[in-house]
């Protein structure tokens, strides 16, 4: 960089030059160079002139370029501050891109993993879904088994029952009826726990047994309904209240005009079956039946006509019914009480055995022992 080191070198230089030169100025100003229309030079003297004067031009000049060189210092300086400035912007956006790029990942190793976990789940439930297809066939198939089994029972139910209301009943048949029902009910799916076999269409209540009938009766006018209504809700709230003697006439009223007469035989028949008289009770609760046999009461009606046989020592028949509320109504009360009887039964069995066993055990033993005194 040139200074004003190089500029005072410069006068320095000419003044030496004046001097080796120079001789003395004159008193009349011939020979100054100071003088700013020097006259009387010699020779040295104009060279010393020539000389500054190139030196003034040189310096002119070395000001210029240092002006220049300061602009131009300057302007180096305020581009350093905008490289800093871009430099500082760069190295901000460099972090942030790197940040960027880090979310990127951990966002690119998150959406794998959940990858992974989807396809795990879709297999699984592809699995569980198949596994379910297979059971719904299976299920499928069993069902259509079960219905056609169902028809089947369902109508030979429905011709005996035809047979029924063609026919009187004597006890001998109806025991026989009986046992047929519980072998047909107890081959259904345990499935269809709450069906009921189906009640014949052309069921006709003027052919039940004659003891449920009046000869001599004639139909009830439209405005004897409402008494019957009435005695039928006093009679319910009778027995109810516990009052059975007085609930007993009114039923027995009510049968014999054939008013609901599947409640009424039912409502009769738990009085008879109360009241121990089981022949009557079984009677009864076969109208009932016959009338609906897909009330609410049936597992009842079924409990208690088991042990009504039971009551008039017919165990087989007791058995049977028992066997039939566990197959068509298992979910029932009255189910857990048969389930209980046949157990009672079963052990009662082994018991008999087990003593028949013992006493043909003794025996055996008792004529060894005869035969060996014999000896």
């Amino acid at each position: 960089m040139i200074t004003n080191k190089s500029h005072n070198i410069l006068l320095i230089a000419s003044l030496c030059t004046s001097l080796s030169y120079g001789k003395e100025i004159s008193v009349f100003g011939a020979g100054n160079l100071e003088n700013s229309s020097p006259y009387g030079l010699s020779k040295a003297e104009k060279a010393v002139l020539k000389n500054n004067e190139k030196v003034d031009a040189l310096s002119s000049k070395i000001d210029a370029l240092e002006l220049k060189l300061r602009s131009f210092e300057s302007k180096q300086d305020d581009i350093k501050q905008k490289i800093e400035g871009i430099k500082s912007v760069y190295e901000s956006d460099s972090q942030s891109m790197n940040d960027t790029k880090l979310d990127l990942k951990s966002t690119e190793t998150k959406i794998e993993e959940n990858k992974a976990l989807l396809g795990f789940k879709i297999d699984e439930n592809s699995k569980k879904i198949e596994e379910l297809n297979k059971k719904l066939d299976s299920f499928i198939i069993l069902q259509k088994k079960n219905n056609k089994l169902l028809e089947e029972s369902n109508s030979k139910l429905l011709e005996v029952i035809n047979k029924i209301n063609a026919d009187y009943v004597t006890k001998a048949q109806y025991d026989e009826l009986v046992g047929f029902i519980n072998k047909s009910l107890s081959e259904q799916s345990k499935s269809f726990t709450e069906t009921s076999p189906k009640k014949a269409d052309n069921l006709s209540l003027e052919k039940l047994p004659k003891e449920t009938q009046s000869s001599d009766k004639k139909e009830l006018k439209k405005e004897d309904k409402t008494d019957y209504k009435k005695l039928f809700v006093e009679a319910t709230k009778n027995y109810q209240s516990n009052y059975i003697s007085k609930a007993l006439p009114m039923f027995e009223q009510l049968v014999e005009n054939k008013y609901k007469l599947d409640e009424s035989s039912f409502y009769l028949a738990e009085i008879k079956y109360r009241k121990k008289e089981y022949n009557e009770a079984i009677q009864s609760y076969k109208q009932s039946m016959i009338a609906n046999d897909k009330a609410d009461y049936i597992p009842t009606l079924l409990l208690h006509s088991a042990y009504s046989f039971e009551g008039i020592n017919q165990k087989d028949n007791a058995i049977n019914f028992y066997k039939t509320i566990i197959d068509v109504y298992p979910k029932t009360v009255e189910a857990k009480d048969a389930a209980k009887k046949l157990k009672e039964y079963e052990d009662a069995t082994v018991e008999k055995k087990a003593e028949k066993k013992a006493e043909k055990s003794t025996k055996k033993t008792k004529k060894m022992t005869k035969d060996k005194k014999k000896k």
